[in-house]
């Protein structure tokens, strides 16, 4: 019974790109860590690489226009994950579309060619 208590719970969620623009995305069981890496200067999150496959950058994985990603985080056994995404603007600014918005695992999120957020239930 104990054993099976400190068992970590590790769940699937799916980030796919429906926008025009790479998108940078932060998917975790931390809110507070979220947040924070979010927080970071811009100085840290000045991109690098020409891209086009996913690459991480400071924890932020960069999906491509069209493409998606599978992340599997630690999250408690609520199934909460916390996930922030934003694009990269020419002038190393970042448009940010998600600051650690919770959600249940085992979904996925869409963003849209608006950049809004869809929500929908993996099968």
């Amino acid at each position: 019974m104990g054993a099976a208590e400190s068992t970590p719970h590790y769940h699937s969620t799916h980030v796919a790109n429906a926008c025009s623009e790479p998108i940078y995305v932060m998917c975790t069981g931390d809110q507070q860590y979220a947040l924070d890496k979010l927080r970071q200067d811009e100085e840290e999150l000045e991109l690098q690489g020409s891209g086009g496959e996913e690459e991480e950058h400071s924890g932020f994985t960069r999906i491509a226009p069209r493409d998606f990603f599978r992340f599997t985080p630690f999250c408690e056994k609520t199934g909460i994950v916390y996930v922030s995404i934003y694009v990269a603007k020419r002038d190393k600014k970042k448009e940010v579309i998600a600051s650690a918005v919770a959600m249940q695992s085992d979904y996925s999120l869409i963003v849209d060619r608006n950049k809004n957020l869809k929500r929908t239930m993996m099968r």
